[in-house]
């Protein structure tokens, strides 16, 4: 667990991409009491719906480390042109993949990498 103090929803830039608990869940934050314990307040998603939370100022869910707030990990994509015996270059956007591809490309790979999770699609082109 860290002791940082976890974000404010003030202070998130438009990159953020928003909390989820340890264990992946969604949340939705709410409320902050900037008072003497800084409290949390808000909810998460469970398969049978929300749920209240409220966190220290800390991210930390007493009682449970399972619903930890946690930044949701952006994901990144890149786009790479695929040949029959190696791939191209990979692009931060489709565009420069299409521009790219030739004759030899069988397909474009879009790569969505989220923390540490790897996934791969083929696109229409």
């Amino acid at each position: 667990m860290t002791d940082r103090k976890f974000t404010h929803p003030r202070d998130v830039d438009e990159n953020h991409t928003g909390w989820i608990t340890a264990d992946g869940n969604e949340v939705r934050l709410y409320a902050w009491d900037d008072t003497v314990d800084d409290r949390i307040h808000g909810a998460i998603r469970r398969p049978d719906g929300w749920v209240p939370g409220t966190w220290s100022k800390t991210g930390a869910l007493p009682f449970s480390g399972h619903f930890t707030l946690q930044d949701k990990p952006q994901t990144v994509t890149h786009w790479v042109c695929d040949y029959p015996d190696s791939c191209g270059i990979w692009w931060p956007d489709k565009t420069n993949a299409l521009r790219a591809k030739d004759r030899n490309c069988l397909a474009i790979i879009r790569r969505e990498t989220t923390g540490d999770k790897v996934e791969y699609f083929k696109e229409d082109v």
